[in-house]
């Protein structure tokens, strides 16, 4: 061989010795775990806990109702465990109400405006005289007074 063919081989097997050592010495020292020991010490436990992103319950229900309306009372606090059957919140009745006396006074009207039974069907229920004529002026025939009078009882 050559002087320069050793000169080679040498400088290789030095440069494959160095890289074998370098590779031993860096997983031997560099990935071996650290512990540190202390004294066992009564005091507080604090710990943090900072995240971004976006929530999500795990359990989803969805909740409807049979009727709408403004709440007068709610009776469950949010994330309240809740069971079927359980009244959730009450609805404020007056609404209500009123479409109840509304319909009852549109029934008293459509009763002031039927014929009387001893009538026989001719005509109806007012008498001749007042049919046609007009009240007070601004207020309208006697009829429409009628059934604005029954209107405002409703409310």
């Amino acid at each position: 061989m050559t002087r320069r063919k050793v000169g080679l081989i040498a400088i290789l097997v030095v440069l494959i010795l160095l890289g074998a050592g370098g590779f031993y010495w860096y997983s031997a020292n560099g990935r071996t775990p650290s512990y540190r020991t202390a004294a066992v010490e009564r005091g507080e436990l604090l710990s943090t806990i900072s995240s971004t992103g976006t929530l999500n319950a795990v359990v989803t229900v969805q909740v409807g109702t049979q009727v709408s309306g403004t709440i007068q009372q709610l009776l469950v606090d949010f994330n309240s465990p809740v069971k079927k059957g359980m009244l959730i919140a009450r609805i404020d009745p007056s609404i209500f109400d009123a479409k109840v006396n509304q319909a009852q006074g549109d029934l008293e009207n459509s009763r002031l405006g039927l014929e009387p039974a001893g009538r026989g069907g001719q005509g109806p229920s007012r008498p001749r005289e007042q049919q046609g004529k007009r009240g007070p002026p601004g207020r309208g025939p006697p009829r429409c007074q009628d059934q604005a009078g029954l209107t405002y009882s409703a409310f």
